[in-house]
Order: structure tokens, then C-alpha cells, then sequence
């Protein structure tokens, strides 16, 4: 005769869950979402700035690198480290503006500048550009700006800012 074997069971007992695999997992995705986030934001000290350039400030946010880079000073545009417009207090001369109404909150010369990119350089559209402007900066001039590179095709604006501490 064949004796079956019982299956003993613990009836009132405690049972211990084994959770150190799952926590070494844990552990293991938490430490690349750590890397991979830290890796994806950058500083603006990675950015040069020129001295008299004066950054707005914000509590979040950071700098990546990439794209085109657009400065606005008190007296200049600068693209891509080329000297490209003159301006006089931060404000663009109004034989500068475009007053059709198609047109309306760009610059000529910003414009003609930003359609020689797209052409000239065969830029994709897609590609990011960078506005690092001075904080006293009127709204108007960014606008002028932003506005120009728009209507050449282009659709992705960062803006360089301070991290706050």
C-alpha cells in the first residue's frame, strides 16, 4: 500500500513574505530614473552668456543644448554668435517692423534672416531655438522675435532663464 503524503500547512501561523528580490528591483529603476532625469537637464552654466546679458530668474526648469541660438541685448540680435540686427534700447527701428497685417509683429530683417537659415543651412523646423534674452527686454521685442522665427516654420521656443537657489 502506497502512504500519501500529507501536505502540511500551517493553520494559524505567520507567513513571511520574501519582498528582497522586489526591492533590489525597485532599488535598480529607481536609480535610472534618477540618472536618466539628471542627464536630461543641464544647467545654464553650460550656456555662455555674454557679461552684459542680464537672465531672468525661475524656481524651475533648466538648460539643454541643441538647436539655434538667438540672443537679444540692449543694442544687437545675435544669431548663432553673428551679429544679425541693430537695436536701439532694446527696441527694433520702426522701418524694421512689418506692418501687413499678415505680417504683423515681425521684423524684415529678422525674417529675411531666419528664412536664409531655413534655406541656407537646410535647418529642419523642428529644430529648437534658444532665446537668451535680457531681462529688461520688453515683451514686444521677444514677441518681434519669436514671431519671425514662426512664420519661417519654426515651432519650438525655449527660453534661457537663472535657476533660482
Amino acid at each position: 500500500m502506497l502512504k500519501k503524503k500529507k501536505k502540511h500547512r500551517r493553520k494559524h501561523g505567520e507567513e513571511h513574505l520574501q519582498i528582497t528580490a522586489l526591492a533590489d528591483i525597485l532599488m535598480v529603476v529607481l536609480i535610472f530614473l534618477l540618472k536618466s532625469y539628471s542627464s536630461s537637464i543641464s544647467s545654464v552654466d553650460d550656456m555662455s552668456v555674454p557679461p552684459d546679458l542680464k537672465l531672468p530668474v525661475t524656481s524651475s526648469g533648466g538648460v539643454d543644448k541643441g538647436g539655434i541660438r538667438i540672443e537679444v541685448a540692449v543694442d544687437r540680435i545675435v544669431l548663432q554668435g553673428k551679429k544679425v540686427a541693430d537695436l536701439s534700447e532694446y527696441r527694433f527701428p520702426a522701418s524694421d517692423l512689418n506692418q501687413d497685417l499678415s505680417d504683423n509683429g515681425t521684423s524684415k530683417t529678422l525674417y529675411a534672416v531666419f528664412e536664409n537659415e531655413v534655406k541656407k543651412n537646410k535647418a529642419d523646423t523642428r529644430t529648437r531655438v534658444w532665446l537668451v534674452a535680457d531681462q529688461r527686454a520688453p515683451y514686444a521685442t521677444i514677441q518681434t522675435v519669436l514671431a519671425s522665427a514662426a512664420l519661417n516654420g519654426f515651432s519650438e521656443f525655449k527660453i534661457a532663464v537663472l535657476k533660482e537657489e
